[in-house]
């Protein structure tokens, strides 16, 4: 038996030994080589070990068909010299290996991690020279500067696919920090796309580019490759792109992270959209209210899927004790997966201080303008009188917070344009205001939303719902229609006049804060995503309004 087991170890250890040897493959990429007379490509993979290490060549030609594939090894502490050229008065040296020019890409495969190859470029008998370490990087994103400099005149762009399937890539050209232009490009499976100056965007010469972002939603792939040059091909510099992402951009509404306390948060990018109804939606809001802007929005946000329920107020308050009571009135949804409901503007800041420092974020809400004093238990309130106490809001933090009227505006539309998130064909002047509440008069918003059509069910009748139920909005948030309405950041105030950049409402105190969504009692018009309700004072409460926190995040 003791003999067996010995042969299982042996087994079992020579295994895990070649497991470990695989792990240990690297592949070094190249983006461009070239069959152009009279350039010389020369490859030299260096050994730095003490023992003599093996590498494969594999080359792909502009079709993406391997043109070569062969195996070589390096002596210990020395190098082996690979020449594709194309001059024709280039002589290989005795040590080196001569290989058939191509137009396309290359790969350096190896199992030891001590090889480490070198490309280098060379226009015929020129005395410029370009050589750099081949990367053995894969990212999503990076950025690859412009050397514009009075001795170049046309510049270049190489990256490669090394992957059976076509990869999508978008190139973002800027000009001392303005959008100059933006295209995609589909490189073929196991290809390259490499372009010079004006075939990358026609129209914008050489000196109109100083830096391109290059990013895909793909897969990550290999470094670009720049090629600079000047018109009488004796100077050049090839250098390769650095990694601004390694790790793959999210997307609107992909999943950021899952919090132990408020659940699952959504990634919401920054941009741009036109907040507000437009003049002829019904039952909209006087022009006055609702006038719609063009709102540019500068940071990421990750959004919590549903509203703050019982549960997690119950979670929260169980770690971090100062938390005030659950405020909810029972009247109105008693259940643990209910949102909470009935609290003040001034709990919602305290909740989301403390679970920040709960979560070891950086707390948003401050006491004083400096921000040096974090709202916590002993200074979050001062309802006695129902005082409009003025609060701060650092929205650079990585904690939790309310959203300002715009961000909730913007990641409830989720890029759509309507007086919804989804389609509803019933929606009209004629059916806008009804508050009957008349089952299946609009399935498609009660498929989304709590409301007054949908307001007696088996769930409870003329209150809240538990969250979650509905369908989502293109973003993956739930409930930002109906259930209860939001607490938001900002205070009452009529909408710019113009474009703004990150509005967070006026700066001065108007007695009024934001609420948006409308809750389970409302009728249709109130549930858009334009509709604003300015009946809030920050001390007050109502069993139909609670709220959903954000994050800022890179």
């Amino acid at each position: 038996m003791r003999r067996y087991r010995f042969v299982l170890l042996f087994i079992l250890m020579v295994l895990l030994g070649t497991i470990a040897l695989h792990g240990q493959s690297k592949t070094y990429y190249g983006a461009h080589i070239t069959s152009q007379a009279p350039w010389i490509n020369r490859v030299v993979v260096y050994n730095n070990g003490d023992s003599e290490a093996g590498f494969q060549v594999t080359v792909w030609d502009g079709g993406g068909q391997v043109a070569l594939q062969e195996d070589y090894t390096a002596p210990a502490n020395g190098s082996r010299v690979l020449v594709m050229s194309n001059f024709a008065g280039y002589v290989p040296g005795p040590d080196e290996v001569a290989l058939t020019p191509v137009e396309g890409t290359l790969t350096i495969g190896t199992d030891s991690p001590k090889i480490r190859p070198k490309l280098s470029f060379r226009y015929g008998d020129e005395e410029s020279l370009t050589e750099f370490f081949m990367p053995d990087t894969r990212a999503w994103e990076y950025i690859l500067p412009n050397s514009v400099e009075a001795h170049f005149s046309w510049t270049g762009i190489a990256l490669m696919n090394p992957y059976d399937t076509p990869l999508t890539v978008t190139l973002t050209a800027y000009r001392d920090g303005t959008l100059q232009d933006q295209h995609e490009e589909a490189v073929p499976a196991n290809g390259k796309y490499v372009r010079l100056s004006d075939g990358i965007w026609p129209g914008l010469l050489y000196p109109d580019v100083d830096q391109v972002r290059i990013s895909t939603m793909d897969r990550a792939f290999p470094p670009p490759m720049s090629i600079t040059g000047n018109d009488a091909q004796d100077r050049h510099v090839f250098f390769n792109a650095a990694v601004t992402a390694a790790t793959k951009p999210l997307a609107a509404g992909e999943l950021y992270a899952t919090d132990s306390i408020v659940g699952d948060l959504y990634y919401v990018p920054a941009g741009t959209f036109v907040q507000g109804s437009p003049a002829d939606e019904p039952c909209r809001d006087e022009d006055i209210w609702e006038g719609q802007f063009t709102h540019t929005l500068t940071r990421n946000l990750a959004v919590m899927e549903t509203e703050v329920t019982r549960q997690m107020w119950a979670d929260l308050q169980a770690v971090q004790p100062t938390l005030v009571n659950d405020p909810n009135d029972p009247a109105y949804g008693d259940g643990m997966t209910n949102p909470v409901q009935n609290l003040n503007w001034y709990e919602a800041l305290l909740f989301a201080n403390l679970l920040s420092v709960q979560q070891g974020l950086t707390p948003c809400y401050f006491a004083d303008e400096a921000m040096t004093v974090p709202i916590d238990a002993t200074n979050y309130d001062d309802e006695s009188g129902d005082i409009n106490v003025e609060y701060y809001c650092d929205f650079t933090a990585d904690g939790y917070r309310l959203p300002t009227e715009g961000e909730w505006e913007y990641f409830c539309r989720a890029g759509t344009t309507g007086p919804f998130f989804v389609d509803v064909p019933n929606y009209d002047a004629g059916t806008c205001d009804i508050n009957g509440c008349f089952q299946d008069l609009m399935p498609e918003l009660e498929a989304v939303a709590w409301y007054c059509d949908n307001l007696y069910d088996d769930l409870g009748s003329y209150m809240t719902k538990p969250v979650g139920l509905m369908e989502a909005n293109p973003w993956n948030l739930k409930d930002t229609h109906g259930n209860v309405a939001e607490l938001c950041w900002d205070w009452l105030d009529f909408y710019p006049a113009g474009p703004v950049t990150d509005y967070a409402g006026p700066t001065t105190i108007w007695g009024r804060r934001i609420v948006r969504g409308g809750a389970f009692k409302y009728a249709s018009y109130k549930l858009r995503c334009a509709a604003r309700d300015n009946n809030n004072r920050p001390a007050s409460r109502a069993w139909d309004t609670g709220f959903r926190l954000i994050r800022t995040v890179e």
